[in-house]
């Protein structure tokens, strides 16, 4: 598929922005006028291009922790994420995310997670909320290569195909998970092929060509919307730099180094635009020109307001949700009930209200719950009741994400002993995201779990986790 004359400059000028941006964060950290650390993704800029064009508005993504050519392709204004990166109050999260989580709802982008693989169950929740709105957007998980080997992407990889929801699995495979190169490191012939176990369609295409990218990831996009079932993408490309500012890279040879810069991206679509007579030389080179002036001045603009941050109060704001006076309500009924009668007449309350309440768990339906707390409530609020397979991680992320679109998911875990495995999306981002979004986003979700029940179930069934 070959992109448009005005497709094309958009696409070249992503690239050279995203290039010359993390040029100046790679100076401003060895200057140490940044503080922490980057990952950079010089190299990858096509990938980062083909994706973005493809998308349409109100299409969500949830990056990585190498996200800033993701950030910047969807929208985002380079000055804010300078702005970020200095810890500044001007920053898209007030200086409260920085470089490893960025989140611009803006732009669609409910944040990136700095935890590798964790952003693919939160991607997996926004699908599920966007389909539960009946919205024709899709949502959109990127990861590396290193993720496919964790459990929780396993996890939403086999709950996207069960519940048939609109997920992009993006998947860039830059040959190296940290130093680790992903040949010694994964057990199949193709990472596109691990789909094939979940029933998941799959490609694998060429992540330095622009217009392959864009391609495939449009062909995907149109069969998602018009299945809701998920894609997996594979898409190889290369990191011509470190894992982080600190890597110096010697766990591979300068030879495989000069063949990928070879392959530049953006030195072979500046060719193809040319031979293609869209451009002239002279026009590519004034269009590059441009991106990176257009950089320059956002680096400019953003050092000239670094030093001003918000104070601790201000802060505080976004750590905790206002809370609402219905919360407390006391109820006014004097009946005497058992708890867990109370538990499930609250449930039936509560999704009889709001159809924006989902209860989540496994075992909730038919069987009514381990402690038969659900009862019937499939048979009264069957739109709003999912039985999943066991998966806490995936489930408690897929409710995170759900939350941040507006749901009011409300998790079922069978055992308290049981939330440990949903340990990283229950404190790293329903804990957290609130306040690195600064208040962007939020996750109002419950999450329910039978706590040392005295049933003589042993040390692993009744254990108090407080």
């Amino acid at each position: 598929m070959i992109l448009t004359k005005e497709q094309a400059q958009s696409a070249l000028s992503i690239m050279v922005r995203s290039r010359h941006f993390e040029e100046h964060i790679d100076a401003f950290f060895k200057r140490k006028e940044m503080h922490g650390t980057t990952h950079l993704s010089i190299g990858q800029e096509a990938t980062q291009a083909g994706l973005a064009l493809a998308l349409q508005e109100g299409d969500w993504i949830v990056p990585t922790h190498r996200c800033h050519g993701h950030t910047l392709a969807r929208g985002t204004n380079e000055r804010k994420m300078f702005s970020e990166m200095f810890g500044s109050a001007d920053g898209i999260c007030k200086g409260l995310g920085g470089s490893m989580h960025m989140t611009d709802v803006e732009t669609w982008n409910a944040g990136s997670s700095a935890v590798v693989g964790s952003g693919v169950n939160l991607a997996l929740g926004l699908a599920f909320a966007l389909k539960m709105q009946k919205s024709q957007a899709i949502s959109v998980a990127i990861f590396g290569d290193g993720a496919t080997s964790r459990g929780s992407v396993h996890e939403s990889m086999n709950l996207a195909s069960v519940w048939e929801l609109p997920l992009l699995l993006f998947c860039e495979n830059n040959n190296y998970g940290m130093s680790a190169a992903a040949s010694r490191m994964i057990s199949t012939s193709s990472i596109a092929s691990r789909a094939d176990g979940y029933r998941i369609k799959h490609a694998t295409v060429d992540g330095n060509d622009v217009e392959a990218v864009y391609t495939a990831c449009k062909e995907a996009i149109e069969y998602i919307r018009s299945t809701s079932r998920p894609f997996f993408l594979e898409v190889k490309t290369y990191r011509c730099c470190g894992h982080s500012k600190s890597d110096a890279c010697l766990y591979r040879s300068r030879e495989e180094e000069q063949e990928w810069e070879s392959r530049d991206p953006i030195f072979l679509f500046s060719r193809v635009l040319v031979e293609r007579g869209y451009f002239t030389e002279e026009e590519v080179a004034h269009l590059i020109l441009e991106g990176r002036k257009r950089v320059d001045d956002a680096a400019v603009d953003a050092t000239a307001v670094r030093d001003i941050h918000i104070n601790l109060e201000q802060a505080m704001e976004y750590l905790l949700a206002p809370e609402d006076e219905e919360t407390y309500k006391v109820c006014k009924s004097t009946t005497r009930i058992s708890y867990r009668d109370a538990i499930r007449e609250a449930l039936d309350e509560e999704m009889s209200r709001d159809r924006a309440v989902h209860l989540i768990g496994e075992d909730i339906g038919l069987y009514g719950g381990c402690f038969r707390v659900t009862g019937d409530l499939y048979k009264k609020h069957p739109a709003q009741l999912h039985e999943t397979p066991v998966s806490e991680e995936a489930i408690t992320g897929l409710a995170v994400g759900a939350a941040m679109l507006g749901l009011r998911p409300i998790v079922e875990i069978m055992y308290g002993d049981f939330a440990t495995l949903a340990s990283d999306p229950i404190v790293n981002h329903a804990a957290k995201t609130r306040f690195m979004s600064a208040g962007q986003l939020s996750c109002p979700m419950v999450l329910r779990a039978p706590i040392g029940s005295g049933t003589g179930h042993g040390a692993q069934h009744t254990q108090c986790l407080e």
